[in-house]
């Protein structure tokens, strides 16, 4: 077919008209895509672009799809051919059109006939897999248990059990991909309707249009969305059928799962644990023992040979650099990978000999387990093969890291011998290129072994789980005692001495010490009451023999708690540089106060009941404790002083050598009394108190000539004690004296002042919030006093 349009049946006064051009290009490409695009619409698609006006046909089958699919890929060949051939800028000048417009028409249909082709593809695994799942059905009617007659062993019902497992895994991935296709699909469809719109968007925009050169641009951008709508339409049926084949094989996992599952149960019914069977094992893993342990001498020789040969070449390097004359050895890098091979061929075969020792160890305990032979403790043997599972995790990952260097050492030196960077590399690559595939070949075959291991550890997991299950009350109970019993002889990372200290130890020892200070704390109290019942004893010294006898219990305490739990007191010398440093800085102002404490309890400075006064702070002391002391101040509010203040800063205990403590009282009475009698009657009324001393007695003295009054002071004592308020005493004697002069006829004097007023002119008279802010400043002066 020729893509050329005949140039003589084009009019001359036509061909530079725009329109034309238009149409032109629009003809060829309904000549060139018209009969691919037109069967587009295949059945099963998701959303059809146009709405159908007869009955929907029948469900086509997966055959006429197939076919369908095949007949527009052979059209859609025949296509791409004819839209490739007129690819020319001959036929881009006759359609005056850019050239790559032309080529992406093209690009176009080659990616509907990928479209086509993935869709073919998908059906036919669709076919495959509902075929798969026939032959499956038909092989489970006709199946009537293993081929080989029983009794089984357990290893070969452990391939059963690795089956079931591979399924499992299958299942997952399956249902994995199944939720990728649907995503997909989704996407596409999302897609398709912004295409669609942006379509429709280019389409009005070009009917809109009458500028020629923005109508070439516009049909342009038309024709680019019509292609993407038309691959993204069939797009959509392909992501159907990929759904259908996830749902089948998803379908064909679950059948095969439940196979294999019903094959498993007809293998654990005929399996047998004999100790023909176990001695069997046994022989055979000591047999690959001794092949293993002659590999792993022949792989240390090697090793040690390929080390003696790389100390060799280095010294060798190291004379040729101080001029010395050598012969000439390998290159270092290709020594030194092969040293590395060498090293961990040896590494991991020394790793798959101990492999085959802990497997024997692991059907031993197999047997054990099923013989019932009450030899075994199954939460032991559990946490031990957890254990021993997280080990070759590690293994695993660690294998996986030196896989993947070697890996990459390998793609360097492939690119060196494709790539020589300067003299010598090719043929070095060439040399190390086949070492480096036998070391990833080791690595690959260590992974086999490791996760062959894997699977044994995991089945003996398997069945300790199921044997945990079925334990008895009583058999959990002695489990739990038994890991209790464990936990509690547990040693911990702790030495005194040469002996390690356990978590017994630790345990009982702090329960001892719990009970013994509780106990001392009961004692105290008892003392205490004890002590204050018998009056003949002093508040003071009652509460240094308490204090003392508390710090001497709890001594006796801590060395019976290290007695009873064998606790050398020689152990303690291995921490003592510690515990002085940590005292030294960590702990001094503790310390500071604690000697403090005992300084005041010996010298006894300040008491119990003392009225003291320490940083402007007046109070009773009421209790001396090992840190601070309780200072009770006159408001009720209890305030803790540390021992030290007491010894650093000054102190006034009014009471340290008596209880008593001289008050004082200034009476004002006016000019003009009687001060003899005035001061009678202040006396008196100091005498009368009842807790007003009489040694020393009262006094009462005519102190000054005041401004407004005559000053007379009244001097007397108290005995200071807690029951004792200062305060209320001298307000009883205020209130007596005030009695005495208003019966006696004496004026306690206030301020007075003699105001003289000019009366030659008139006065000027003002009211202002003087008063009231007077009367505000007398308030808070008031409320001072109060608090004070």
């Amino acid at each position: 077919m020729s893509f050329t349009l005949p140039r003589q049946t084009m009019n001359p006064a036509l061909r530079g008209n725009l329109p034309f051009r238009i149409a032109a290009l629009l003809a060829c490409v309904i000549l060139c895509a018209l009969p691919a695009f037109a069967q587009l619409s295949i059945p099963g698609a998701g959303d059809a672009p146009e709405i159908a006006t007869e009955a929907a046909p029948a469900e086509p089958t997966v055959d006429e799809r197939l076919a369908e699919l095949r007949t527009q890929v052979d059209a859609l060949d025949t296509r791409i051919d004819a839209a490739a051939a007129a690819e020319t800028p001959e036929q881009a000048e006759q359609l005056g059109v850019p050239l790559t417009t032309l080529q992406e028409l093209t690009l176009s249909l080659r990616q509907l006939r990928s479209v086509y082709q993935d869709q073919i593809a998908a059906l036919e695994q669709l076919q495959e897999v509902r075929r798969m799942r026939e032959d499956l059905e038909r092989v489970r009617t006709e199946y009537q248990g293993p081929a080989q007659p029983p009794p089984y062993t357990p290893w070969f019902v452990d391939t059963f059990r690795d089956a079931v497992s591979a399924k499992e895994v299958q299942l997952e991935l399956d249902k994995q991909s199944l939720a990728i296709a649907k995503n997909r699909l989704t996407r596409t469809l999302s897609e398709q309707s912004k295409a669609e719109a942006a379509l429709a968007q280019a389409r009005s925009q070009a009917a809109a249009s009458s500028d020629p050169a923005e109508l070439r641009s516009l049909e342009s951008k038309v024709q680019s969305a019509q292609a993407a709508v038309r691959l993204l339409q069939a797009t959509v049926p392909l992501h159907d059928a990929q759904i259908q084949v996830a749902q089948e094989r998803a379908a064909l996992r679950e059948q095969q799962l439940e196979f294999e599952r019903v094959r498993l149960a007809d293998a654990e019914e005929r399996e047998r644990y004999r100790e023909e069977d176990l001695e069997t094992k046994k022989e055979e893993l000591a047999s690959a023992r001794e092949e293993l342990q002659a590999q792993l001498n022949e792989a240390i020789e090697e090793k040690d040979e390929a080390q003696r040969a790389l100390t060799d070449a280095r010294e060798a390097q190291t004379q040729a650099a101080n001029g010395e004359t050598v012969a000439p050895a390998d290159s270092l890098d290709l020594l030194r990978i092969r040293a590395n091979a060498a090293n961990d061929r040896a590494k991991m075969l020394r790793d798959r000999f101990d492999f085959l020792l802990y497997e024997e160890e692991m059907w031993t305990t197999r047997y054990k387990l099923h013989l019932g032979n009450g030899e075994l403790t199954v939460a032991d043997e559990l946490q031990r093969a957890q254990d021993y599972a997280d080990g070759l995790n590690s293994i695993l990952q660690t294998r996986t890291a030196d896989l993947e260097v070697v890996r990459a050492a390998l793609r360097e030196w492939e690119r060196k011998a494709r790539e020589p960077e300067q003299a010598g590399d090719a043929d070095l690559a060439q040399q190390i290129v086949p070492v480096l595939n036998g070391h990833l070949d080791l690595f690959r075959s260590g992974l086999t072994a490791l996760t062959t291991q894997q699977q044994v550890n995991k089945h003996l997991l398997g069945e300790l789980r199921k044997a945990q299950d079925r334990l008895s009350i009583g058999e959990r109970i002695r489990q739990v005692w038994d890991a209790t019993a464990r936990i509690w002889y547990q040693e911990l990372p702790i030495k005194l001495g040469d002996e390690p200290l356990t978590f017994r130890q630790l345990v009982v020892a702090t329960i001892i010490l719990i009970v013994g200070i509780a106990v001392i704390r009961v004692l105290r109290r008892y003392f205490r009451a004890l002590m204050r019942s018998r009056t003949r004893f002093d508040a003071n010294a009652t509460a240094n023999l308490e204090r003392l006898l508390f710090y001497v219990l709890v001594i006796v305490i801590v060395l019976v708690a290290m007695n009873i739990v064998g606790i050398p007191l020689t152990a303690f010398t291995i921490f003592g540089g510690a515990l002085a440093i940590g005292v030294g800085f960590g702990a001094q102002n503790l310390i500071n106060n604690f000697i403090s404490g005992l300084i005041l309890m010996m010298e006894r400075p300040i008491r119990i009941g003392d009225l003291v006064e320490v940083d402007d702070r007046a109070g009773f002391i009421e209790e001396i404790g090992a840190r601070c002391s309780r200072l009770r101040q006159f408001s009720g509010v209890d305030i803790l002083v540390p021992n030290s203040a007491f010894l650093e800063k000054t102190v006034i205990n009014w009471t340290l050598s008596d209880a008593k403590v001289r008050w004082e009282i200034r009476v004002g009475v006016a000019y003009g009394s009687d001060t003899r009698q005035a001061q009678k009657l202040i006396l008196k009324a100091v005498e009368e108190h009842g807790r007003v001393l009489e040694d020393p007695e009262p006094l009462v003295v005519f102190s000054e000539f005041g401004d407004s009054a005559l000053i007379f002071d009244a001097y007397f004592w108290l005995t200071v004690g807690p029951a004792t308020d200062s305060r209320v005493v001298r307000s009883d004697i205020r209130h007596r004296i005030d009695k005495l002069f208003r019966e006696a006829g004496i004026v306690i004097a206030f301020p007075q002042r003699d105001v003289h007023l000019d009366v030659t002119g008139p006065l000027d008279v003002r009211v202002t919030n003087g008063n009231r802010s007077s009367d505000q400043g007398s308030a808070r002066r008031r409320e001072r006093e109060e608090i004070e």
